[in-house]
């Protein structure tokens, strides 16, 4: 009697064991379609920052009024606080470091690389 009764509660175990089991597997299956999901935004996502990088910087890149005109929407965009400028704002920056060096690399092409300041005073 006792080992039917030992019998009865192994075999109780062992399927609610195989239920979780199926559940857990079902679970992972659900994971890896999501992760498979997640990777795809992640890429489109990827290519879209890309474009956006490359067209603002083309814009930035022209002559200065296309240039100024690019600034404004972008001062615009910030100033109505509904998109997140975090992209806008380090391409921004890259673009204003792109000049701020072209500009000292004419000014030592031009004057070279001594203290101009400490000769002239």
């Amino acid at each position: 009697m006792t080992l039917v009764r030992d019998l009865q509660a192994t075999e109780e175990v062992n399927k609610k064991l195989k239920v979780e089991v199926d559940d857990l597997k079902q679970s992972n299956k659900y994971l890896h379609r999501q992760v498979d999901r997640l990777d795809g935004y992640t890429q489109e996502i990827e290519n879209r920052l890309d474009t956006l990088n490359t067209v603002v910087e083309n814009m930035l890149n022209r002559e200065p009024r296309v240039r100024d005109a690019t600034q404004d929407i972008v001062m615009n965009l910030r100033a109505t606080r509904q998109y997140d400028m975090t992209d806008l704002d380090r391409i921004m920056f890259e673009a204003e470091t792109d000049e701020d060096e072209g500009w000292d690399a004419e000014l030592e092409r031009i004057f070279g690389t001594g203290d101009i300041w400490g000769e002239i005073l």
